[in-house]
């Protein structure tokens, strides 16, 4: 793209597939407007000092508490300051700590992934993931750090080119389309249109899942 693919080669639409497992074979699901929410990434690293945990954990910072304390604070994001009509995913895949049995650790460090379809839900929760990781840090004598880092936007699907994909053409491959419900997945097309590499005004149509065992259009 950055050669200039869509220079040479102009397009009227743009459609792309994302596989889904999940879903019965011969299936094809996707929906005009919002379907493919965008994504974030964010990382926290708390420090403080370490320490032998069976002899002297009164000298140390035990940050491995202020970890587990943020954790459970960051369920509350969503579930308490999100407006229960909108939607939004905090979740925590990674983290790391220490080594020893009975060493407490001088870092933590954690990392996850943020899922919403609203900019104002976006900005929500970065607002209060800084607040509850600067409140959790001090309350612990702990220092912190959090690095935000945005992802994909939220994919929008066109009108009349979502109508395609029921036409007798895909029909012919598929033995059912259905509208599936909004998906906490993020897609690259998004993206593409998003930082201007793909035209604005390039309708984009992506299912939120498809699979099928043999796909062949004649």
């Amino acid at each position: 793209l950055q050669d200039g693919l869509f220079d040479r080669f102009p397009v009227d639409a743009v459609y792309g597939m994302h596989n889904m497992p999940g879903i019965a074979v011969g299936s094809f699901a996707t929906r005009a407007g919002p379907l493919m929410a965008a994504s974030g990434r964010w990382k926290v690293t708390f420090r403080g000092t370490g320490g032998h945990g069976g002899n002297a954990p009164h000298l140390a910072s035990d940050i491995t508490v202020a970890q587990a304390i943020f954790v459970q604070a960051l369920q509350t994001i969503v579930a308490r300051n999100v407006d229960p009509n909108k939607s939004g995913v905090v979740s925590i895949p990674v983290f790391r700590a220490g080594h020893a049995d009975n060493v407490l650790p001088q870092t933590v460090t954690l990392r996850g992934t943020v899922r919403s379809f609203d900019p104002e839900v976006r900005t929500l929760i970065a607002k209060r993931l800084k607040e509850v990781v600067e409140g959790t840090a001090a309350a612990y004598g702990a220092k912190a750090t959090l690095t935000l880092t945005p992802g994909y936007p939220v994919l929008v699907n066109h009108d009349d080119e979502t109508g395609m994909v029921d036409s007798n053409t895909v029909s012919r491959a598929v033995q059912n389309v259905y509208e599936p419900g909004s998906v906490m997945k993020t897609v690259t097309m998004a993206a593409l249109a998003d930082q201007g590499k793909i035209a604005s005004d390039t309708p984009i149509v992506v299912p939120s899942g498809m699979n099928i065992d043999k796909f062949h259009i004649g």
